[in-house]
């Protein structure tokens, strides 16, 4: 897809936070030219977008330009310290803290869409990322602080690097084994991060750090807890990770003096609760399970 498209509205969703439903905004899905679904979401003001409706959208990790159309973004309401740009305007993924019905996992918007009917017509045929005048973003340690978009330069601040297989690669197919009644298993990837010297115990190695499972790509298998069966199981490690360190870390201690570095957007089992809860929203009176 191009970094600058329009783009269809197909799905409009309602958002809620602590079991209530949103009053100013609302999450909007969209799909390309020949109908495809594209799975993420954009946070949008509530009534702003119809079904059907067709907007520009630029993906995250560009800079937008000083064009008026876009003065909404680079000063809301005419205050631009309202503004949630990056350095250079640059388009970033943002969390939100309201998610969907009967979900507790946070909703991330994945760059801008404007309704064209708030836009000034314009030829949408001609090279739209060159006409708005928007620029990828590259870090300023390369040698150049912006290029065009035909540069590569870092991923987006949300993603890591990976040579996993994700379902919105293999949609076609995916609808193929649901036509056919076949069976299909999916994983969920959760936020969250442990300190880096925190021990796991493997079935065949004893206990190795994060650090070294993720540095060395280890594939071994390590201990895990199935909650549904209330039993330990050694599962084989499926992919690895390293995340950016933002800060956002929690020391917990436990009742034997034991001590977990663990950021606040983990989750974690509490066995008295019956259900995973964040670190950052634990009260102490919870009884966890952790090993």
């Amino acid at each position: 897809m191009k970094a600058v498209s329009v783009l269809k509205v197909e799905k409009i969703l309602p958002v809620f936070k602590l079991g209530e439903p949103a009053n100013a905004i609302e999450v909007i899905r969209l799909c390309d030219e020949d109908g495809n679904s594209l799975e993420f979401n954009i946070i949008a003001g509530k009534g702003l977008n119809d079904i059907g409706d067709y907007g520009l959208y630029i993906m995250p990790d560009y800079c937008l330009s000083e064009r008026n159309e876009f003065m909404e973004y680079l000063a809301p309401g005419g205050d631009p310290t309202k503004c949630k740009l990056g350095k250079g305007n640059r388009i970033k993924a943002i969390k939100f803290n309201f998610s969907f019905e009967n979900n507790m996992d946070p909703i991330y918007s994945n760059g801008i869409f404007i309704n064209l009917k708030f836009l000034p017509k314009f030829d949408q045929n001609q090279d739209l990322q060159e006409f708005f005048g928007i620029i990828k973003y590259v870090a300023e340690d390369n040698t150049e602080s912006m290029k065009s978009g035909l540069t590569k330069g870092e991923l987006p601040n949300f993603l890591y690097a990976t040579d996993e297989t994700r379902i919105e690669t293999l949609k076609k197919h995916v609808n193929m084994v649901f036509e056919e009644g076949e069976e299909i298993a999916f994983t969920l990837k959760r936020d969250g991060c442990l300190d880096e010297n925190t021990l796991i115990e493997t079935k065949n190695d004893g206990f190795l750090t994060i650090k070294y499972i993720c540095d060395n790509k280890y594939k071994g298998y390590i201990k895990t807890y199935n909650v549904e069966k209330n039993v330990h199981e050694y599962k084989k490690i499926k992919n690895h990770s390293i995340l950016e360190n933002i800060n956002n870390w929690y020391e917990i201690v436990l009742e034997d003096d034991k001590k977990l570095l663990i950021t606040g957007n983990h989750y974690i089992w509490c066995v008295n609760l019956n259900c995973y809860r964040k670190v950052e929203e634990l009260t102490g009176e919870e009884n966890l399970l952790l090993s």
